[in-house]
């Protein structure tokens, strides 16, 4: 394998590899579908295509479906020229007082937020009000092009050199460097140092190129085509061909013409540098960019530099003709049947109204907050129907967002119990009309608020630890919204405002208003049968069952306050070297914690139980997948995890399983003051978890549904393979067949994790705000209660060695497209503990061929628009698996002479 020239001297200074490669080649095998039951939220497709446009720059998302629906966008003339304005004007709301805002004499916007977190850092957003719907129909895909063009020269910047500037200013592409094209915005997204280097100065200039001086040449174009066509292929997954179709029938049914950003194959070939350039001067325009800055920066100063810099950006190109804003409705409901052979089963009914474009407001935000707590009481009594006796469906959702600039939608999904789509359909409307009919009650409305309350003084409590990436992305979340930017503390005052005097009746009439009449049915099934009209027939049907009126059970006396014998310190010590308090018990169960004054009031708790995939079961399908989803969503013994919420509504806490090379981590996010009831519920699922059938088969259906989508995919393919590659094909790392997934059974399940909690070693990490003696106290209160066990990690099965160098590669086969194929080859290295030195070593290594990987794949032989080189080190022991590895997707006849 070459990797463009060999590395110099410098380069490789220090840097030792042991062993010889291993590879190994996805390729398509067109004999072999599964048959997997869908992702337990009924929209696993949109969420992994939502995610997959973010990993590889396309659009960003919002919620499950919507991400999925703005992804696809629609084909229009390009939006009338405009006067630039903020959502501010005209409403009574206000913005974040911290929130500077101009406007240039071009119409340029941009707004600045100081925000030292982390320090000297600084995050920079330039937004285009460009995207698919801006093209015509000869320019489909143009808008995305152009993106990718914006990194291949300008006037400023020869093609190559701009990644190479970024890079001095501590910027890495992908990273710190990335943009994305949706339906209706083009997004550039710089994260740089403010080191006193000028990297704020540089990247602006960039971006003022990006603005109207692009070199466009015939080169570049040609070059990044064959990028653009790779990232196509990447995206021709059968979930983002199912949800094509299933968002162009929606968007049909308002009468708009749409095609993804993307672009068609055809398209891509046919886009000459001439028409690029005829769309860029007629979009990329002044009065349609919007600037955010956020960071360790001086407003004023930088204002100045914003003006400078952008202050003689010009208007080029014909003015862009009108886009429609109002869109057709629907006297009919209509309906749509997808088979599949390997998308899962699930039931979607739609209902869409039209685009209520009025200023952001009070009113507009009261409404979308009373609706959220009725949408919420609404998913709160599908759970509990599907936690009964024999359920109508694994799981049913609700959802409600605004489909920027088309619609308002409000969407029910459910999942059937294996191909049994008739009842699940029947009973989801028939649970909907019954909240509609026999109302919410204000015990229901009082414990939402609650909930909602404690996350919004949350959010008031972390405002010193936003991160200026994070908040560069919400600001301009809010611009594509068309929303006014609040603080944390306005929006916890207009709640507290607006659920002091809430009533139920407002809800159930704020719920009434998002079922507008004339639903859209959408059915993506596994099975042969139904048609359309019978998917229609159904639909109609259920308005006629009886309504299901969910009762809910009165909350519960928090059960877990105490857990057994009083506890007993047996040592304890602190270590200057780490300002942290070390602590044993007498149980065995050993607790770390550290006090901190970076985030006021905020305590992160982990809980380190056993080796993680060390413990699971040798020579059996993993279980893994069940220990992620199942574990906590099965609750407790003596109360569900949603009445788990219920009964601890004024209490800040969260709770989380993972499980990883060195442990099971249960997690958990709190303030000061609610540090015990946190310590209790982490300690409650050591003690009495409930496992839960229903939680079980909905992590089934979860797993089922991704892992058959994922083996479409031959990167993501490779991604979960490569775990017991790495490995020699150890069956605890490697990923389960459909078939084990389907007969897991619950008890296998609940059997190993009982024994896990009851025998396996404790560790308490807690770091915060907090008070060392009361956090010792606590812990005793909780875990130091517990069974006895010992403070040591057990011995396990040591995993399986790296697999010796061969010849011939390790050939694996997805399900997606025949064209289609990944590539990976990987080193065995050593572990972190040793050597720190030669750790870092190993990283820089990584990024180093990580960044010519990526030239050559990309930019000289336009063959992969996704590749990656990566360092893993394991920080266990010396017997665990650490490597360096590079991976990369593109056409398999071609991709190998990359590599």
């Amino acid at each position: 394998m070459q990797l463009g020239n060999s590395m110099t001297s410098r380069e490789i200074n220090g840097l030792l590899l042991s062993g010889r490669p291993i590879g190994s080649w996805t390729t398509a095998r067109g004999d072999e579908t599964s048959n997997p039951k869908l992702e337990a939220s009924g929209l696993a497709v949109a969420n992994l295509a939502a995610r997959q446009m973010e990993d590889w720059g396309g659009s960003s998302s919002r919620c499950r479906l919507s991400a999925l629906l703005v992804m696809l966008g629609f084909a229009s003339c390009c939006v009338a020229e405009e006067s630039p304005h903020w959502p501010q004007p005209g409403s009574h709301l206000k913005p974040d007082p911290a929130l500077s805002f101009g406007t240039l004499a071009n119409g340029m916007r941009y707004e600045m937020l100081k925000n030292t977190y982390p320090p000297r850092r600084i995050s920079i957003r330039l937004r285009l009000s460009v995207g698919a719907r801006d093209e015509r129909e000869d320019e489909t895909g143009f808008a995305h092009f152009l993106e990718h063009l914006a990194f291949r020269g300008s006037a400023h910047y020869p093609d190559g050199e701009l990644i190479r500037r970024l890079a001095a200013f501590g910027a890495s592409a992908g990273s710190d460097v990335n943009a994305s094209t949706s339906a209706t915005e083009t997004v550039f997204r710089i994260d740089v140092s403010n080191d006193g280097s000028d990297a704020l100065g540089g990247a602006l200039e960039i971006l003022r190129d990006i603005g109207d001086r692009l070199s466009l040449g015939d080169g570049a174009v040609e070059s990044e085509r064959q990028v653009v066509l790779a990232e196509r292929r990447l995206t021709n997954t059968a979930e983002w061909r199912v949800e094509q179709e299933r968002n162009e029938f929606l968007l049909a049914a308002l009468g708009v013409v749409r095609h993804p950003p993307i672009g068609t194959v055809d398209s891509i070939k046919r886009a000459s540098a001439s028409q690029l350039r005829t769309f860029y001067e007629r979009c990329y325009r002044p009065n349609r960019a919007a600037l955010i800055i956020v960071g360790d920066i001086a407003p004023a100063e930088v204002a100045d530099a914003v003006s400078t810099v952008f202050g003689d950006w010009r208007a080029h190109g014909q003015v862009p003709a009108e886009l429609p804003r109002n869109y057709g409705s629907r006297t009919e409901s209509i309906a749509h049947v997808n088979h599949t052979s390997t998308l899962g089963n699930h039931a979607d009914v739609f209902w869409l109204s039209p685009y209520d474009d009025m200023p952001d407001s009070e009113e507009r935000e009261r409404d979308e907050l009373v609706t959220r707590v009725g949408i919420e009481i609404l998913n709160r009594r599908y759970r509990l129907v599907a936690a009964g006796v024999r359920p109508p469906f694994v799981e049913a959702h609700v959802s409600r967002y605004r489909w920027v600039g088309v619609a308002d939608v409000t969407a029910v999904s459910a999942v059937p119990v294996r191909h049994d789509w008739r009842p699940a359909l029947t009973a989801a409307d028939a649970v909907r009309r019954g909240v509609l009919i026999a109302g919410v009650t204000k015990e229901e409305v009082d414990g939402v608020i609650q909930r909602m309350l404690i996350g919004y003084q949350g959010a008031v409590d972390e405002t010193a630890a936003r991160r200026s990436s994070t908040l560069a992305d919400e600001l301009l979340r809010d611009l594509n919204e068309d929303r006014v930017s609040e603080s944390p503390l306005q929006k916890l005052q207009r709640v507290r405002s607006i659920s002091s005097h809430l009533l139920p009746q407002t809800v159930n009439d704020a719920l009434s208003a998002a079922f507008v009449p004339h639903p859209i049915g959408w059915l993506t099934t596994t099975a042969p049968e139904p048609s359309a009209p019978e998917l229609l027939k159904a639909l109609k049907a259920g308005e006629t069952i009886r309504p299901w009126i969910v009762r809910m059970p009165p909350t519960p006396v928090w059960p877990y306050t105490s857990f057994g014998r009083p506890s007993k310190v047996v040592r304890r010590r602190h270590s200057d070297d780490v300002d942290a308090t070390f602590v044993l018990f007498a149980n065995g169960v050993r607790a770390n914690i550290k006090r901190t004054s970076f985030a006021k009031e905020q305590v992160e708790v982990n809980v380190s139980i056993g080796n993680g995939f060390r413990d699971l079961p040798v020579n059996r399908p993993s279980l893994a997948w069940a220990v992620n989803n199942a574990f906590i969503r099965g609750g407790l013994k003596a109360i569900d995890y949603d009445m788990m919420q219920a009964t601890l509504a004024d209490k800040r806490f969260s709770v989380g399983l993972l499980i990883n090379d060195n442990a099971f981590s249960l997690l958990g996010s709190t303030r000061t003051g609610d540090l015990d009831a946190q310590l209790q519920v982490l300690a409650a699922y050591c003690a009495a978890p409930g496992f839960r059938t229903a939680a079980f088969e909905e992590a089934r259906n979860a797993a089922s549904e991704i892992f058959s989508s994922w083996r479409g995919a031959p990167y993501r393919e490779l991604i979960l393979s490569a775990p017991a590659l790495f490995r020699s094909n150890d069956t605890r790392w490697a990923l389960p067949t459909s078939a084990a997934v389907e007969t897991a059974q619950v008890t296998e399940f609940r059997r190993f994790m009982q024994q896990e909690l009851k025998h396996a070693s404790i560790e308490v990490t807690i770091v915060g705000d907090l008070d060392i003696e009361s956090a010792i106290r606590s812990v005793g209160e909780t875990f130091g209660e517990l069974a006895e066990r010992s403070s040591e990690r057990a011995v396990t099965v040591a995993e399986r060695a790296f697999p010796k160098s061969s010849s011939s590669p390790t050939i694996l086969h997805h399900n997606g497209e025949e064209e289609q194929g990944a590539a990976m080859i990987a080193w065995p290295t050593v572990e972190t503990l040793s050597d720190g030195r030669r750790s870092y070593a190993l990283t820089i290594l990584a990024d180093i061929m990580n960044a010519r990987l990526s030239k050559r794949l990309r930019a000289a032989l336009g063959t992969s628009y996704a590749s990656e080189v990566n360092s893993w080190q394991s920080e266990v022991d010396a017997r665990s698996s650490s490597v360096l590895f590079a991976r990369a997707l593109g056409q398999k006849q071609i991709l190998s002479r990359g590599l």
